[in-house]
């Protein structure tokens, strides 16, 4: 995942001669549960691309709706000129509707988009024993946010 967030960071931001402001709105995969912090995906690309500045805004057992009513207030703070969406796991996991997470991540993308920040959704999977229909319908929103968006995706 790292040599792929470096790749879309490096495509998005080549031609720029400034200091991007990334801010990443997620739930425990990006605040690194259980892990060190310095061990973390958002500090390694962190340590990896120190000419940004990073804001990590993820909080663990987040839900869309969580992050949603939050963000605002961090894109305001922040203004990104990314902004990492990294939300949907905890949803999943709590069997909530499939068209809420994608309303609530919907709205976090238009948030984002008003402010003119480039949005990466992180696409998330939950586990197959919540059946397949609601598997796939699950997996299947990232994909679609993102085409009906244009934004980029990176695959769970």
């Amino acid at each position: 995942m790292l040599r792929l967030l470096t790749l879309l960071l490096f495509s998005l931001f080549t031609h720029s001669s400034t200091a991007a402001t990334i801010l990443i709105v997620g739930d425990s995969l990006s605040a690194a549960y259980g892990l060190r912090m310095e061990d973390g995906w958002v500090a390694l690309l962190q340590k990896a691309h120190p000419e940004h500045h990073w804001v990590n805004a993820s909080i663990s057992g987040d839900t869309t709706q969580d992050g949603l009513g939050r963000l605002a207030e961090q894109l305001t703070l922040h203004e990104p000129d990314l902004l990492i969406i990294e939300l949907g796991a905890n949803d999943g996991l709590r069997g909530l509707p499939v068209n809420l997470v994608s309303e609530n991540l919907q709205q976090m993308i238009n948030q984002g988009k008003s402010l003119d920040a480039r949005i990466l959704l992180l696409g998330i999977q939950i586990p197959s024993n919540y059946g397949p229909r609601y598997t796939q319908k699950f997996a299947n929103l990232y994909v679609e946010l993102a085409d009906k968006n244009r934004i980029g995706l990176v695959p769970f």
